[in-house]
């Protein structure tokens, strides 16, 4: 890492291209909040960054050290509220959601759970959010005007991934280790339909910093308010169900 990072420092000097890559040797406390890169720009500051390291298009970035609030370890997939003000971020590892306000960047709250989020997803009306809790075979229901998980609901083996409908009256919820889609009412709460014989590709994400994985699979979608389409990889197959049916 630290020899491919230096590589792209030093690309702005149009160093040749059989040329050994230059190995930034820095110091780093682990115990300490900086990180590698952090270090290596601090050693290396009066080297012009590469355009690869530069900000994009005026984006800052803001650090927080492990440990320090909010606390959340180990992120699922994150998603922002229908008006793109505020960004949710599930974290199976610390059981809450974290949320951000997405003009100042800005921490607003973390919300509870009773379970290990993977993923998480919010109504057309940005009210309500569900989460699909891996490790629990459970979904969390949370309100988002009062930040708090409301229910549960039992589901199939290993969710891994949730989806709403754009009416906001259904959910999808994929269940990864049994292959099976349960189909939930928003409005009771309950599950209407398990639909079997799916199969889910899995994506692991690793951390080699801090040794932190989050699991990721790729999202099914609603098409208009009936009907969930799937990339059933490992059937080489589009799978396609009928809301109301099952």
């Amino acid at each position: 890492l630290l020899a491919q990072s230096s590589s792209l420092l030093d690309s702005a000097a149009r160093r040749p291209e059989d040329a050994d890559p230059a190995i930034a040797r820095i110091v780093v406390d682990p115990a300490g909040p900086e990180r590698w890169f952090d270090a290596l720009a601090r050693e290396r500051a009066e080297r012009p960054s590469a355009p690869e390291l530069r900000p994009f298009a005026g984006l800052a970035v803001t650090h927080h050290a492990s440990g320090s609030a909010p606390e959340g370890d180990a992120p699922g997939s994150p998603t922002f509220t229908p008006d793109g003000a505020r960004i949710l971020v599930p974290h199976w590892e610390s059981h809450n959601v974290i949320e951000w306000d997405v003009a100042s960047g800005a921490f607003v709250r973390a919300i509870a759970l009773s379970g290990s989020p993977l993923d998480v997803a919010v109504t057309p009306d940005g009210l309500r959010a569900l989460t699909a809790n891996g490790f629990e075979d459970t979904v969390s229901f949370l309100d988002l005007v009062s930040g708090t998980e409301t229910s549960t609901l039992a589901v199939g083996n290993q969710p891994t991934m949730v989806v709403i409908s754009p009416t906001g009256a259904h959910a999808a919820v994929g269940n990864s280790a049994d292959g099976t889609l349960s189909i939930l009412d928003l409005a009771s709460g309950l599950e209407l339909h398990r639909v079997g014989g799916l199969s889910y590709a899995m994506l692991l994400s690793i951390n080699f910093e801090s040794g932190a994985m989050s699991p990721h699979s790729p999202p099914f979608a609603f098409a208009g308010p009936g009907r969930v389409v799937h990339a059933d990889r490992y059937s080489n197959r589009v799978a396609i169900v009928d809301v109301f049916t099952g």
